[in-house]
């Protein structure tokens, strides 16, 4: 059955749009009908590549939409094998085990053209192809685990703008509905909304200051609480450049442009929410300390050990872990505003006109064009991509749930799904 999570998202009926797919000769999804409140599902036959019905190169997927109990809907779409294989076999150039089987790209290209053809956005799936950058299909339709969609819709949301932070309707007596719905004030808000969520200790502290008359520390919890947000707005935008499908050169030098001022912030506010941590913790091991005359970082090691020193053995197996983290951070932070010498972009330039010509002169014409069109093979590129078309044009999010497995997949990518 659905979890309680995947209920929260597709039950949001103005932005979500649930349907349901089964493989092959499964039986009408009843009882996922009626606890998705969905009345549309779809059928898509494929079992294998050598099986499925070719038009010239394709492979020809055929998918029925069902409406009540009738089918009233048949189409199909296609995919080029070709793609899987190539995708597998660049794969293992560098690892000899990448976790899926041929016939595991094969289904998810089988399901990406089914999806495509019905005018699906979003794939829910377990199978092990899902939110995979080496799986050409996932450019096409994105595909995600239940776990993912969590933030995939928030991303989702934040991007159109959409405040609505919880949606609930009801029957009202005598007849109708109502809805109520809990809004940000502003995309801001939204932003710190979700810091509040993820990281409720700030809140805590910030609370229990409140209580105390504390006020220097509930203006240092509100700082560090905005700083958070400051750099999840830029993962977004991060995320917006990186989905970015640039063809000239102005557009990937803007790309870059912005994908590093993005990535940048996202260091600038991590870094600066973590000195604000440090200073404020010294103060609180020693009240006698002023505030505005602390210095420190949790991104030093000899500043986070002196911490985590202070507290129980058992307690700090999660800092000691996070640790190497905020060091990485705070290196990553530094290191990006080393000027390069000229000798390195000597070296990086040398290498790059290397790469080019050596690709231009061993690469059949085929493999280049895979080659290009894997350069947007990325699951950021397949988000925008969704977020400025389909969505963006009919205002909803159609999300595909794939309830059943089929075909000629392998026995760890085929999880038993309880009804």
């Amino acid at each position: 059955m659905p979890t309680a999570e995947l209920l929260r998202v597709v039950g949001r009926d103005e932005e979500v749009e649930p349907i349901l797919l089964v493989q092959n000769d499964e039986a009408e999804p009843a009882e996922w009908l009626r606890v998705l409140g969905a009345n549309e599902w779809y059928q898509f036959t494929f079992t294998t590549v050598e099986d499925t019905p070719k038009f010239a190169d394709a492979s020809t997927v055929g998918i029925s939409g069902y409406r009540a109990g009738e089918r009233w809907l048949w189409t199909s779409g296609s995919f080029f094998s070709i793609y899987a294989q190539l995708d597998e076999a660049a794969r293992k150039a560098y690892t000899p085990d990448d976790g899926l089987t041929l016939a595991d790209r094969h289904r998810a290209a089988a399901m990406a053209a089914a999806a495509g053809a019905v005018g699906v956005d979003v794939i829910v799936t377990t199978a092990p192809s899902a939110l995979r950058d080496d799986v050409a299909d996932n450019d096409s339709v994105i595909s995600v685990t239940p776990v993912q969609l969590l933030p995939l819709i928030g991303h989702y949301l934040r991007t159109t703008g959409n405040h609505v932070l919880e949606s609930a309707t009801g029957g009202l007596q005598g007849g109708g509905t109502f809805v109520r719905k809990f809004n940000a004030t502003s995309v801001a808000d939204l932003y710190l909304a979700g810091i509040d969520a993820s990281v409720p200790h700030l809140t805590a502290i910030r609370l229990m200051a409140m209580v105390d008359g504390d006020r220097e520390l509930v203006k240092s919890m509100a700082a560090i609480a905005l700083r958070l947000s400051r750099a999840a707005r830029a993962v977004d935008t991060l995320l917006g450049a990186l989905s970015n499908g640039s063809s000239s050169t102005m557009q990937r030098s803007d790309t870059a442009e912005t994908t590093a001022e993005a990535f940048d912030r996202i260091l600038l506010y991590l870094c600066a929410a973590m000195d604000r941590f440090a200073r404020v913790t010294q103060t609180l091991f020693d009240t006698s300390l002023a505030a505005d005359k602390q210095r420190g970082s949790l991104t030093s090691t000899v500043e986070l050990r002196s911490i985590i020193d202070k507290f129980e053995p058992t307690d700090t197996a999660e800092l000691v872990a996070l640790g190497a983290y905020a060091r990485g951070i705070g290196q990553l932070r530094n290191r990006i505003h080393t000027p390069p010498t000229l000798r390195h972009w000597r070296q990086r330039c040398s290498k790059n006109r290397f790469a080019t010509s050596r690709s231009s002169r061993t690469f059949s014409s085929a493999t280049k064009h895979w080659l290009r069109s894997r350069q947007r093979s990325t699951p950021c590129w397949a988000v925008g991509q969704m977020i400025r078309g389909r969505c963006q044009a009919r205002l909803r999010m159609r999300i595909c749930i794939e309830k059943c497995w089929g075909g000629q997949t392998s026995a760890r990518s085929r999880p038993q799904i309880p009804m």
